[in-house]
């Protein structure tokens, strides 16, 4: 698993996972609690599927972390900064997955 280089928002962090392909197709890990040095407990995880160009909201707070991957297709991501006390309040980012 690396890090990609993304400074615009402190605080989010984009992982891309190690793939191992081979002629019976890919597997890759998400997830591995040793491989981080954060001390975060994913306690609940849902898959769904979309039809193109169906938007869909993910609610922040300052409790939870969220974890996004795209199985399937592409993703267009927009990240905002709702954190009053950051630099980067209110300022928006987007990426495709």
């Amino acid at each position: 698993m690396k890090i990609l280089d993304y400074k615009k928002i402190k605080g989010v962090e984009v992982f891309e996972p190690d793939v191992f392909t081979d002629f019976r197709g890919d597997i890759w890990t998400t997830w591995k609690q040793h491989e981080f040095l954060y001390d975060i407990n994913f306690n609940h995880d849902k898959i769904s599927t979309s039809r193109k160009n169906v938007l869909r909201g993910i609610h922040g707070d300052h409790k939870s972390w969220k974890m996004i991957t795209c199985l399937y297709g592409e993703v267009y991501f927009v990240i905002v900064d709702n954190r009053k006390e950051s630099k980067t309040y209110k300022k928006w980012d987007s990426m495709i997955l």
